[in-house]
């Protein structure tokens, strides 16, 4: 959060256009939250069952004075906050995560099922076939993984990525990161990526010490303490809320085995349901019937009922753009970057007015 707000704090031109927030799998949650906190900036000020930041309170608040001056900071949430952050897209997200993990993949309803079949495979899917996507053989993900991990730990490819001359930034070596991020506890052994002197990284920044993260393909410690227990009932809150001013784009990859998609439309109606005080949803229905014009269609429609708990005094209808890829799995961008890339262009083409 802030991160994103300094960066648009130091780019003039860029700082009160329309922000588009993208979240992948468990990133899914990530996004939910900060739309929450940027549409509701006095609320994380102080609060007696949400996050409570009063620094970032007030920071996403000197945002809103920056770009609306003539506006009362407080009164820019909800709807008036999304005229700037509006929009999301979510990659084969995990949003409420605690009821997606107790999901039973093989159900009849999902079309993860029949797809497998399909390809001729059973579900659950053989050992040989790879979770993330089921037309793989298994290994295919860790393969990628492990390719960006050898560029992005080389210094050479990681300037080409960034076109900035790596060994420039002073960051990035290790006598200056006594103040970084330490991951986890930290006499708890994990694996650090970067910890011999031999690699090209340690040789032109430095030997990291055993507690430093810079570079890991995935932050378990922040995953596991602030995504996947407790918190993920607070995102599935914060996403049927963000969902009544956001316009939003969720997709649906058949071959996808680590989040079912047309799991996400259910548990987040079996959370509306259960999961407050009071139903936030009475019904979400998914249409992926084709239609005129559409190259991959789906949508899925959440019906609210009243609720104080979210700010809804009168009954709302939101419909999210839910496009269908038969044979894409969790790594949609790699896979199948043109088709999604299209897809987007098309909602924001849309939801940007």
């Amino acid at each position: 959060m802030r991160t994103l707000l300094r960066f648009l704090k130091t780019e003039p031109a860029l700082r009160n256009n329309p922000i588009v927030i993208v979240g992948e799998s468990y990133g899914g949650i990530r996004a939910s939250l900060m739309l929450s906190y940027l549409l509701n900036a006095p609320r994380i000020a102080a609060s007696d069952w949400y996050y409570t930041d009063s620094a970032l309170a007030a920071e996403i608040s000197q945002h809103f004075v920056d770009i609306y001056p003539t506006e009362d900071p407080k009164t820019v949430i909800g709807k008036a906050a999304a005229r700037q952050f509006g929009r999301q897209v979510l990659i084969q997200p995990a949003i409420a995560f605690y009821l997606q993990t107790g999901i039973n993949k093989c159900n009849a309803n999902y079309a993860y099922a029949s797809r497998l079949t399909q390809l001729g495979l059973s579900c659950p899917l053989p050992t040989t076939r790879d979770s993330y996507n089921a037309s793989k053989p298994s290994g295919w993900a860790d393969s990628l993984n492990a390719l960006a991990t050898a560029a992005l730990t080389d210094p050479v490819s990681f300037t080409s990525l960034i076109g900035v001359l790596s060994t420039t930034i002073p960051e990035l070596k290790a006598a200056n990161r006594s103040g970084a991020y330490r991951a986890g506890v930290l006499d708890v052994p994990t694996v650090n990526w970067l910890s011999s002197a031999t690699t090209p990284w340690s040789t032109a920044y430095g030997t990291l010490p055993d507690w430093d993260r810079y570079y890991v393909p995935r932050n378990d410690a922040a995953r596991l303490a602030l995504d996947f227990n407790y918190p993920s009932a607070v995102a599935g809150l914060a996403f049927l809320e963000n969902l009544l001013v956001v316009d939003t784009f969720v997709t649906r990859a058949l071959l996808d085995g680590v989040i079912i998609a047309d799991a996400v439309p259910e548990t987040l109606q079996t959370f509306g349901a259960t999961a407050l005080t009071a139903p936030a949803v009475s019904s979400i229905v998914t249409d992926v019937a084709p239609r005129t014009g559409v190259v991959r269609p789906g949508w899925f429609t959440v019906n609210y009922t009243a609720n104080s708990v979210i700010g809804s005094t009168a009954t709302d209808i939101r419909v999210v753009r839910f496009p269908t890829y038969n044979d894409a799995g969790h790594m949609i961008t790699v896979t199948h970057a043109a088709e999604f890339r299209a897809d987007v262009a098309a909602f924001l083409s849309e939801t940007l007015h």
